[in-house]
């Protein structure tokens, strides 16, 4: 079923597909999510190599979905559709098309469902094999910048901070200098936070510090500051935090067209599962990585988001 007012809801939602997105499906609830072998049939998305489990655990929306052709396709699902089964079929069947494993990009929001979403794809298409790349976003744009540190602005390949890293540089950074004593601002904690949603949501601070913490308005242009020192000292250390895996790779890619070109080129098919989940920033990894074949499928359901 193609809906054009749930295409709208999707478009506005997403900044990703625009007016390359050629239609949105729908994984209607009310047909039984198996026993469709006869529709599946001789005509199984996976041919003569397919595992039996395969040729009957398809609806007509989710076979159309799988088989969809090359393009951007979103598709939008309620909860328990089988979207996601939806979407590692569509890998499998991609796979069984002859398309390379390894240029096929999964990006999912934990790493063991992308680990499981792969496994499950390959065995469906009855492959064996560990090319394929599945992960998270921000696994995924680690492996970028790590691969493109030179043209991320890194003297060395960095490494990845944890939640203590984070609070112990901005311990360090938080003296006299930076025009207040630790005790007139917040705990490290507090200040990780307002960075990182000013980072992930591109708002000005002072509207992110409205939002989080009013009673820091005062101190909003020392927080500015002290996010610059915090960024400046990350590159001379050659140190990531969790969102610099998001921010960082959305502007290489964006502003890079070497790293661009080289990273779409190797990628000729893009697979997102829980879209609704993901935040400008990786709308933006999205729209770049699919610059050069278009070719992407994200699925979601728009009600969660």
């Amino acid at each position: 079923s193609i809906g054009s007012n749930s295409f709208g809801m999707a478009l506005s939602r997403s900044a990703l597909f625009g007016v390359a997105a050629t239609f949105t499906l729908l994984l209607r609830q009310t047909v039984n999510l198996c026993g469709f072998g006869a529709i599946c049939g001789p005509s199984c998305p996976y041919g003569q190599k397919a595992r039996s489990g395969a040729r009957r655990c398809l609806n007509p929306s989710q076979l159309e979905a799988v088989r969809a052709p090359k393009g951007a396709h979103l598709v939008v699902a309620g909860a328990g559709s089988g979207k996601t089964r939806t979407l590692t079929h569509r890998l499998a069947w991609l796979l069984q098309q002859g398309v390379q494993p390894d240029s096929i990009l999964l990006l999912t929001f934990t790493r063991r469902a992308a680990e499981e979403m792969v496994k499950r794809a390959l065995s469906l298409a009855g492959l064996e094999g560990d090319a394929l790349q599945g992960g998270t976003f921000h696994s995924f744009g680690l492996s970028i910048l790590r691969r493109f540190y030179e043209q991320a602005g890194f003297k060395a390949v960095p490494t990845a901070m944890d939640e203590e890293d984070i609070k112990d540089l901005i311990r360090i950074i938080l003296t006299p200098k930076n025009g207040a004593s630790r005790t007139q601002f917040p705990e490290p904690t507090l200040l990780a936070k307002v960075i990182s949603k000013r980072k992930n949501t591109g708002l000005p601070l002072l509207q992110v510090i409205q939002e989080i913490c009013p009673r820091l308005a005062d101190l909003s242009s020392r927080i500015e500051k002290l996010e610059e020192d915090y960024q400046q000292r990350k590159r001379e250390m050659c140190i990531v935090d969790y969102d610099d895996m998001l921010t960082m790779v959305a502007d290489l890619l964006e502003n890079n067209s070497d790293v661009r070109q080289t990273v779409a080129e190797e990628l000729e098919h893009i697979l997102i599962d829980e879209f609704q989940d993901t935040n400008l920033m990786q709308a933006r990894i999205a729209k770049q990585l699919c610059a050069v074949h278009g070719n992407i499928m994200a699925v979601g359901d728009d009600a969660q988001s």
